[in-house]
């Protein structure tokens, strides 16, 4: 057993970006190993993060124009409000100044333009890793050949909409979502409600 002069001189400058890390918890003023993992740094730290802890909460007026553009494409289908235009909702994505119009109807109802969301890049393997769990499958590989969808994006990366109350945690963009997957997207843009 270590005590806490011991694990304070473990030298691990040698392992440049290979890192033994040891968890432990404290008894007393002995310390007992619970688990040693060898991992790179990043993944250590990531597998400590959850989705949320990549997202900075903004109002919508602060919000980038693609995630705004995202949350008006998902309003619009959901016929929030009253809006001005009664476009195809394949005119709406293919053109920022419907999109435009749609943010200025939605800011004319007093209590949108205050509105919060949070907003970020999340890494892909900590959203599929929630998404498999909440899912109910083993991996997200599973779960995405189960979902079984094609649908091509193409250079397209409009961020996901996810909800913290949802059950399945995306609100909208599961299209998209398996897209960036099958293509290998890193991070996926994600706007949550």
């Amino acid at each position: 057993m270590l005590n806490i002069h011991q694990l304070g001189q473990l030298n691990l400058k040698n392992y440049q970006n290979e890192v033994f890390f040891l968890i432990y918890t404290t008894m007393d003023d002995n310390i007992k190993i619970r688990k040693i993992i060898k991992t790179t740094f990043n993944e250590f730290l990531n597998e400590q993060k959850y989705y949320y802890d990549f997202l900075k909460t903004v109002s919508f007026e602060e919000l980038p124009f693609e995630y705004k553009k995202s949350l008006m494409i998902y309003y619009y289908e959901g016929d929030f409000i009253d809006w001005s235009i009664d476009n195809s909702l394949d005119e709406i994505v293919k053109n920022d100044d419907l999109i435009n119009i749609l943010i200025n109807d939605y800011i004319s109802v007093g209590r949108n333009r205050n509105n919060s969301f949070a907003y970020g890049l999340v890494p892909m393997q900590i959203l599929t890793k929630e998404v498999a769990k909440r899912m109910g499958f083993k991996t997200f590989q599973e779960y995405h050949n189960w979902y079984n969808d094609n649908t091509d994006h193409k250079d397209s990366i409009l961020p996901i909409i996810i909800s913290l109350d949802n059950e399945e945690l995306i609100e909208d963009g599961w299209h998209r979502f398996h897209s960036y997957y099958r293509k290998g997207l890193k991070e996926v843009p994600v706007i949550a409600l």
